[in-house]
């Protein structure tokens, strides 16, 4: 029979080494090999699959990290470009119309949110969970502001000055607050 169980370690996480140690009826107890954790925000399945439960075991069953892979790529790839997405939308409304600021503005964005959203989703899985997704999403926006108000200021060229630097504005505001209700997508 197929038993599931799950254990919540919370914040701090488990430790970056340690072994898992089951306690049966009996006072069976299983252990399983030491335990590397690579990620601070893991998912760890200590599989016992084939093993004689009657009896105390050390070094015992498969113990495997979960890595998303799959579900972070993704995740990305919708974070990066959705920013892009609505930061032309919002350049289409503060009149720029030719191509080339269009090109700008989604090189610009690709840059930065491509570095943006691989710092928030490293520190969300290796460094801090969700205190470092936070600090990385602050330290980061902030930085993504300063680089692409003074950027478009001299490469958007499109409108005056002024313009391209309360479009920098505007459009990094507006893709930083839909980043604030969107944090949990990481």
């Amino acid at each position: 029979k197929l038993t599931t169980n799950t254990y919540r370690v919370g914040y701090y996480s488990a430790p970056s080494k340690f072994k898992i140690a089951i306690i049966l009826a009996d006072s069976i107890i299983i252990t399983s090999k030491v335990v590397n954790r690579k990620l601070f925000n893991s998912k760890i399945t200590f599989d016992l699959t084939g093993l004689d439960l009657t009896e105390n075991q050390e070094d015992a069953g498969l113990v495997v990290e979960d890595y998303p892979v799959k579900d972070a790529s993704w995740k990305f790839i919708v974070r990066v470009f959705g920013t892009i997405a609505v930061e032309i939308i919002i350049l289409f409304l503060f009149m720029y119309r030719k191509s080339k600021s269009y090109i700008i503005v989604g090189i610009t964005n690709f840059v930065t949110q491509t570095v943006l959203t691989l710092f928030m989703t490293l520190s969300y899985y290796l460094w801090a969970s969700d205190f470092g997704l936070i600090f990385a999403l602050l330290a980061g926006e902030a930085l993504v502001f300063i680089i692409e108000i003074v950027l478009y200021r001299f490469i958007l060229l499109e409108h005056q000055n002024k313009r391209a630097m309360l479009y920098g504005f505007v459009a990094n505001l507006v893709t930083f607050l839909i980043s604030i209700f969107t944090l949990w997508f990481i």
